[in-house]
């Protein structure tokens, strides 16, 4: 079982591979999470060790195929989160996602597919982003 702090590696690493197409740099990690170099070098050897990353010197790092579907499965979490959070609860879109960050580690696979179907199996969050479809079996 992952920890919070791996687990938002895996949804980082796979939302800036949508914008390159696969590998991301370690840089870019450290830009975007504010960490030393040395602290995400320790991550992604700890992600790669899971065999949820691979890692090519000098290009960088990209999803396993398992660390993929984790991440996917995290997204859904955090999109299926804010929608609700928008349209059950009435909270402005503007607030959901801080909530949904934490919501989204906290959610068992069995309460993602209840929410899933009370939410109709929605295709978009609130911000107009895709929610990944297939429900993930761990």
């Amino acid at each position: 079982m992952l920890n919070r702090g791996e687990e938002d590696y895996l949804k980082i690493i796979y939302e800036l591979s949508e914008a390159t197409f696969g590998y991301v740099k370690t840089k870019d990690l450290v830009v975007r999470l504010n960490h030393t170099l040395p602290s995400v070098n320790e991550m992604v050897k700890k992600l790669v060790a899971s065999e949820l990353l691979h890692y090519q010197p000098y290009v960088g790092v990209r999803l396993s195929d398992e660390g993929y579907m984790q991440a996917e499965n995290l997204i859904k979490k955090h999109r299926l989160w804010e929608l609700f959070l928008t349209e059950s609860l009435g909270l402005s879109e503007d607030e959901v996602h801080q909530e949904a960050e934490r919501l989204e580690h906290a959610t068992s696979d069995r309460v993602l597919e209840a929410l899933n179907q009370f939410l109709g199996s929605p295709k978009v969050c609130p911000h107009g982003r895709p929610i990944p479809q297939q429900l993930i079996e761990k």
